[in-house]
């Protein structure tokens, strides 16, 4: 079945869910594709207790992981970059995986925490998430920052950090401090000394690392978007380092660490430099790019469909497939409302696996000569699979169950009493509770 689709977007907004769903599917409308078919029911499986239960989310079943080329050649589907930001998002994301047909799916962690807006990070609703999935949830856990705003962390105390959350079950780490405003907010530079020895260990580890540097260089420009304003991503008045020199940053850590293994998230920012982009590739072996969505993304590849289809032939093995999918961001202390918000994210984010995959394999031709790439089953299978699991491993890392209990009950203690973080630490309360249930 062939579906034509062009991505026709606006300024780099929110990488979440709703934002791309309403990009691509308005995309779809011009191009007058848009379809109805009957939806078809797909249960919750591995919920456990509270969390869950055996409701199911309507699915269109064009988008279901059954009928695109890739999945009737046998071809895993991996997303390398979605989120999680609270437990009570868990049950969403365990549907999104069943309605859009994925064999596994990666949670990046952020290193503070914005849907309770504190400084505590949720690596432990991550790692409750793979409790329930544990042979298909891996975990890129987010460095902890706990009350440490605008110091420069004890690089001892990240390498012992990152030890400690892989050795109870952490597949990876993911790395936001290379985002201008949370570098800024969090007093850091990719290229610290403090993250040496970090850097160092997860180098002859082997272990991985999702990196998310700058942004698109649009918000760089004077703020004429107020979405842009409001989440803190306008970077105009000189008070943040610019794209270069972030990207300069991290040339210097790869150049220090050669081997260590990088996932430049939202292909580092380059979907407008196709020769940047190129040379990035052949300088540094061991990073790779996701697809992870922003509206300019598509929409850039799509100016040149022939162009960037030669780029990802060539580079076929150096490309992971990502959503940024997120199921209810937004949550803080309405448990309710994150519940209503995630239902409706749920079928929004299979939505966005679809018309992603229909970029991919597809290849009808739209408005302004904008098209998908119509990749061929070989590179396909390296988009959506086979790079990521290259470098994370075939399967999840075990989990240490008590050891991720021991985990919480640390985290618990470092919050303490704060009335800022009393959400969050009702939370992780809770987790270990379930967790607890869970190594029983």
């Amino acid at each position: 079945m062939s579906v034509k689709v062009a991505l026709i977007g606006a300024r780099s907004r929110s990488f979440g869910p709703a934002v791309i769903a309403d990009l691509l599917l308005s995309a779809m409308q011009k191009l007058g594709r848009k379809r109805k078919i009957a939806a078809v029911n797909v249960p919750v499986r591995g919920a456990i207790s509270n969390l869950s239960d055996d409701t199911g989310v309507e699915v269109p079943a064009w988008r279901d992981g059954r009928e695109m080329q890739a999945t009737r050649m046998g071809t895993m589907l991996v997303d390398g970059h979605a989120h999680l930001f609270s437990m009570h998002e868990i049950p969403g994301v365990l549907r999104v995986m069943d309605g859009a047909g994925l064999s596994a799916l990666a949670i990046c962690c952020m290193p503070t925490n914005r849907a309770f807006r504190c400084d505590v990070n949720l690596n432990a609703a991550a790692l409750l998430a793979k409790a329930m999935r544990p042979r298909s949830v891996y975990v890129f856990a987010g460095l902890d920052y706990t009350g440490r705003k605008g110091e420069e962390p004890d690089g001892k105390d990240l390498l012992r950090q990152a030890r400690a959350l892989v050795a109870i079950g952490a597949d990876g780490f993911k790395m936001l401090e290379g985002k201008p405003n949370v570098g800024r907010e969090l007093g850091v530079r990719l290229d610290a000394p403090c993250y040496d020895d970090f850097y160092g260990w997860c180098e002859a580890e082997g272990i991985p690392i999702v990196l998310h540097v700058a942004d698109p260089e649009e918000n760089w420009l004077p703020a004429t978007d107020p979405f842009l304003a409001e989440r803190g991503w306008s970077y105009a008045d000189g008070a943040y380092p610019s794209k270069e020199e972030l990207y300069r940053q991290a040339f210097r850590v790869f150049g220090r660490f050669p081997r260590l293994k990088v996932q430049l998230a939202h292909f580092f920012f380059l979907s407008a430099d196709r020769r940047q982009a190129h040379e990035v590739l052949e300088r540094f072996p061991s990073v790779t790019f996701d697809v992870t969505p922003g509206d300019e993304m598509y929409r850039n590849f799509a100016v040149d469909p022939d162009g960037w289809r030669g780029f990802f032939l060539s580079h076929r093995r150096r490309v992971v497939l990502g959503t940024d999918n997120t199921i209810g961001e937004y949550c803080r202390d309405n448990v309710a409302e994150a519940g209503r918000f995630a239902e409706k994210n749920v079928a929004r984010g299979i939505e966005i696996i679809g018309l992603l995959r229909a970029f991919w394999e597809t290849r009808g031709k739209g408005p302004g000569n904008q098209s998908g790439l119509a990749l061929p089953p070989e590179v396909l299978e390296h988009l959506y699979a086979k790079n990521f699991l290259s470098r994370a491993g075939e399967a999840p890392r075990p989990l240490d169950i008590p050891g991720i209990v021991e985990h919480c009950l640390r985290m618990r203690a470092s919050i303490g009493d704060d009335p800022n973080r009393r959400h969050v630490a009702r939370e992780i309360d809770e987790i270990a509770q379930r967790l607890r249930a869970i190594g029983e």
